[in-house]
């Protein structure tokens, strides 16, 4: 695509606006979803199993225990600052990596608290991710 294009444009604006937007649209949507429904989402799960009702968002609370079917959106928020809101934090400082430091290590330290996850390896699984995230942070010191 030529740069001096009015197309070019348009298509920077619309990636300028989606860089603004999800990152407060994609986690206030799950929060909302997983509100609305929250009643059904503390059921045992054989009581959410046959719930067609929450069938459209089954995704984000299907792998999770019942008291914490909020999971996935604690760990989006975690992904969220990681990934993209760290990055535009003084870049290179050791404001950036003690944050990432710290972020990492809180929700290490909150997943192993709660045990979010239905089974146990996928527990230990997601815990030796977020220890893996939180080693190559520690390493970039």
């Amino acid at each position: 695509m030529d740069c001096s294009a009015p197309e070019y444009s348009q298509f920077k604006f619309f990636g300028a606006l989606m860089v603004a937007v999800w990152p407060v649209g994609v986690p206030m949507l799950f929060a909302s979803l997983l509100h609305k429904h929250r009643w059904e989402l503390l059921e045992p799960d054989e009581v959410r199993q046959t719930n067609f009702i929450i069938d459209p968002i089954r995704i984000l609370f299907e792998g999770y225990r019942p008291a914490y079917f909020f999971w996935e959106l604690v760990a989006t928020l975690r992904r969220l600052f990681l990934i993209g809101f760290l990055v535009v934090i003084a870049q290179g400082s050791v404001t950036q990596l003690a944050l990432g430091l710290f972020v990492s290590l809180t929700t290490i330290t909150l997943h192993c608290r709660v045990w979010p996850q239905k089974g146990t390896f996928d527990n230990v699984f997601s815990l030796a991710a977020e220890w893996l995230v939180y080693l190559a942070l520690f390493l970039g010191m």
